[in-house]
């Protein structure tokens, strides 16, 4: 059980829900999501210890009440460090990280039967090892920028190596409800449960599978589309063909590349061509 499940729970300051999680500058007022602690800042901001008019930039500012200490890259765990996190207290330690990589899958598997045949990953027809890697990419790069993944501690290396034999495999409703539950799908979460599959994803996209195809193009999330553009570009123009078929990407190629400096945020250019030479998409 975490840290944060066995300190005494508070009261949000906006619906009166309970909840461990509280603002990260005074710590001394509770809220059960940054939505409400956002809705709550021009009153808030007279008494927070806090000499700037700014409120908290994300759900990643909201703390859990008793997490005082560092989540350094030598800490001897990774804890989580906002609202979007939280799902990391319902999973064991050894699992999170095949639990983050089906959150994808599933949202991948989302997209297509309640997005519009919404096709992308190991769905999109003519997937390759590389179209599929950068797909996940996009997935973890929002994980990270929005707060699912903690701001510092996690272990991407451990993420990408757990992904290599499960991307190239679907998960489907079914497959993910005999792994972990019938309850794992449910948005908002089951009560009691920190988070779900699908509302894990739906954190790291900003929205809905079922907004996907409904939305014009200028209506579509654009922290999405420019990271999806831009690291897309980038693992394409890195990739080298065989008789029309990808087959490898070379060592360093994404490193040389113009924007690489996104993929320090999620383990590294090194990481993401091994990750994308490792794949086996006949499987």
């Amino acid at each position: 059980m975490s840290q944060a499940q066995t300190e005494t729970a508070h009261k949000c300051a906006v619906c009166g829900a309970t909840t461990t999680l509280r603002c990260s500058r005074c710590k001394s007022v509770h809220y059960c999501s940054s939505a409400h602690q956002k809705q709550h800042w021009p009153t808030h901001k007279k008494s927070c210890n806090s000499t700037t008019t700014t409120p908290p930039a994300s759900s990643a500012s909201t703390t859990p009440a008793s997490s005082t200490t560092s989540t350094t890259a030598s800490a001897p765990s990774c804890a989580p460090d906002g609202v979007a996190s939280q799902w990391m207290t319902g999973v064991v330690e050894h699992k999170r990280h095949e639990w983050l990589v089906d959150c994808y899958r599933t949202r991948v598997d989302d997209d297509y039967n309640l997005g519009g045949s919404n096709s992308h990953g190991v769905y999109e027809e003519y997937a390759t090892k590389v179209t599929v890697a950068a797909d996940f990419a996009v997935f973890c790069l929002l994980a990270a920028l929005r707060g699912v993944t903690p701001r510092t501690g996690w272990d991407w290396d451990a993420t990408l190596n757990t992904a290599v034999p499960l991307l190239p495999v679907t998960f489907d409703v079914a497959a993910a409800q005999a792994k972990y539950g019938a309850d794992c799908l449910a948005v908002p979460p089951a009560e009691g449960a920190p988070s779900s599959l699908r509302y894990t994803a739906m954190l790291a996209y900003g929205r809905r599978a079922e907004d996907g195809e409904a939305k014009e193009d200028a209506q579509m999330d654009p922290t999405e589309t420019n990271i999806r553009y831009q690291v897309t570009k980038m693992f394409i123009e890195t990739q080298k063909e065989r008789r029309g078929r990808t087959f490898y990407i070379t060592k360093g190629s994404l490193s040389s590349h113009s924007l690489a400096h996104c993929l320090a945020h999620v383990g590294g250019a090194a990481r993401w061509e091994a990750l994308t030479n490792k794949l086996d998409l006949s499987v």
